[in-house]
């Protein structure tokens, strides 16, 4: 839902957005602004979306890519080697406050590799 608001604000800015999905179903669509064109990759997993998204990148060349969640985020900076938008921006949605929260105060939280990865600076 937030990509979907996000979008919207995107599109009344007066920029021209595409929202891809791997697939468009859901009670999220209803709020996807008109203005706002929806692509459908039509794929039955994230994981099978690379191919199509990379030729949606080279096709269109956005300026900018935004990604959320961790799977899609993999296959956004795999499809951004073929693609080559200017800018992407990947975020992680994660309950960093818990883990800390939960973790003794002695030990820090463990933080996967692609964890790590994500944390560092995209050029």
């Amino acid at each position: 839902m937030v990509f979907a608001i996000l979008s919207g604000s995107f599109a009344r800015r007066g920029h021209r957005v595409s929202l891809v999905l791997d697939n468009a179903d859901g009670p999220n669509l209803a709020y996807v602004s008109p203005a706002v064109r929806v692509v459908d990759l039509k794929a039955p997993r994230i994981r099978y979306a690379l191919f199509r998204l990379a030729s949606f990148l080279r096709r269109e060349r956005p300026d900018v890519l935004l990604s959320a969640m961790d799977m899609t985020n993999v296959v956004v900076l795999a499809a951004r080697l073929a693609g080559r938008p200017k800018r992407v921006v990947v975020s992680i949605r994660d309950l960093w406050s818990i883990r800390l929260a939960k973790a003794p105060t002695w030990q820090e939280p463990s933080v996967s590799p692609y964890d790590r990865a994500c944390l560092r600076p995209m050029m």
